[in-house]
């Protein structure tokens, strides 16, 4: 399954955009009309220790398109 975020601006995930979804899905988005293609598992796999995403808080990064995505775009 592929749960479509739409456009943003800047990569911003809730803990709440992962709901329902299995580790084997994907998340995607587009960001400067570029889209991505994220599986579920190395997103759980990045922030699992993360405070603020177990607080169930918006995860949000400074620039645009964080590397570890850019790594882990499926195309």
């Amino acid at each position: 399954m592929i749960k479509n975020l739409g456009k943003l601006k800047y990569f911003i995930l809730k803990k709440d955009d992962l709901k329902g979804l299995k580790r084997t899905d994907f998340v995607q988005f587009t960001i400067d009309n570029r889209i991505y293609k994220i599986p579920v598992i190395i997103i759980l796999d990045r922030f699992k220790k993360s405070v603020d995403w177990n607080k169930n808080d918006v995860h949000k990064q400074s620039s645009s398109v964080p590397k570890w995505i850019e790594r882990a775009n499926q195309k």
